[in-house]
């Protein structure tokens, strides 16, 4: 083997070791999208059941301010 295969085979793996980091780095950011995104779900969704039971609680109060 001469020293210009083994150069190309060098110049080969750094762009392989470059491309799997990179694809890497991708993988994580789409992870960390994916749970930023379910966490921003839930949190719409506790507000939500936090009004529709504030919602809830006015209902019995109105019904007896119209009594009284």
């Amino acid at each position: 083997m001469g020293q210009s295969s083994l150069s190309t085979r060098e110049v080969t793996l750094s762009q392989s070791i470059s491309a799997n980091s990179s694809a890497a780095s991708r993988i994580m950011d789409a992870d960390f999208a994916k749970e930023q995104s379910e966490s921003v779900r839930l949190q719409i969704l506790k507000q939500t059941s936090t009004s529709a039971l504030a919602q809830a609680n006015m209902g019995p109060q109105s019904a007896l301010g119209f009594l009284g």
